[in-house]
């Protein structure tokens, strides 16, 4: 394992040009602690996407669909991505009849959920479905048993089916997403989590070397090994980075058998406060030079954003 070390080649030093541009965190600093002396990752988070500041989350604007996971996608496809087929949008536990994935590997998980949490993995078998190959076949009613059991730890009855994405070699394989951590077109770090037999991490640097990067609550993994289409998943990482007026995106790829396809956009990773602290400055300063290069592009009026320009007045604070 390579210990991590901040890889500057791909952005400038710190200019006066950026350090006149980026406000003053101070005003909304929490703690001393908790906000350090920038550039910081976790303070530009907090300054530009979770402050009152930052502009509401509504559905109609650029950020509010990165909020959400159906809208995400569907905004993702929209610019041209390739996403798992979304077969329903939504739906109540007590609506779902199974009719309208019946004879289709599906995946079943709940809208407003973090971490995997409530995900059920359904195999198509004959007019019912399992969760393992040679498992229990059930139907639709026993489907929403399970949903039930996870829904009392949820604040929402909405649920999504989607078609389950495959591995290139196996049917009943499992497949995990591989989180990227871009900025405007720049992919430092990505991270690979394994949930079988329990959740284990590991983070690779731009170069996919495994990194010693530990934060708390995580299982460091040994073993874990980045996609074999890795490249191809970072050129599409940086890609969707490059398309979207964010200076950072988390975005989830999947290499399946159809090839890289994206999961969801997040803009506020669970534990961004908990990267240690050299780690938070170099995140914090790629952070910096993508946010000057967007607001460049987007004064300039870049290729790059051509698909969303018309959305941009209402996305604040840009």
């Amino acid at each position: 394992m390579t210990r991590f070390e901040a890889d500057e080649s791909s952005f400038p030093p710190a200019s006066e040009l950026t350090r006149a541009w980026i406000p003053p965190y101070t005003k909304i600093a929490k703690t001393p602690k908790h906000h350090p002396s920038r550039p910081s990752f976790r303070t530009c988070l907090d300054f530009w996407y979770r402050a009152p500041s930052a502009g509401p989350k509504r559905a109609a604007t650029i950020r509010g669909q990165a909020w959400r996971k159906v809208e995400g996608k569907r905004l993702l496809a929209r610019l041209g991505f390739p996403v798992a087929e979304t077969i329903i949008e939504s739906t109540k536990i007590d609506d779902l009849s199974g009719d309208q994935f019946r004879g289709r590997d599906v995946v079943v998980k709940p809208v407003n959920a973090t971490d995997s949490y409530g995900v059920i993995i359904l195999y198509a078998h004959g007019s019912g479905w399992s969760t393992r190959k040679h498992g229990e076949v059930f139907g639709a009613e026993e489907i929403k048993t399970r949903m039930r059991r996870f829904q009392r730890r949820l604040t929402e009855d909405a649920w999504i089916v989607e078609e389950l994405l495959r591995p290139r070699s196996d049917r009943f394989g499992r497949i995990e997403d591989t989180k990227f951590y871009t900025f405007y077109g720049h992919s430092p770090l990505f991270l690979q989590k394994e949930n079988v037999p329990k959740p284990t991490y590991r983070w690779f640097d731009r170069k996919a070397r495994p990194v010693d990067i530990v934060k708390p609550g995580q299982e460091p993994s040994t073993t874990s090994a980045p996609p074999d289409r890795v490249d191809a998943l970072l050129e599409l990482a940086n890609a969707v980075s490059r398309s979207l007026p964010f200076p950072f995106v988390r975005v989830d790829l999947y290499d399946t058998d159809r090839g890289p396809v994206c999961g969801e956009l997040t803009l506020t990773p669970g534990g961004y406060y908990d990267f240690p602290e050299h780690v938070d400055h170099y995140l914090g300063c790629y952070f910096e030079h993508a946010l000057v290069r967007l607001a460049r592009d987007m004064w300039c009026g870049s290729p790059n954003l051509a698909s969303v320009r018309n959305e941009l007045p209402d996305f604040a604070p840009y």
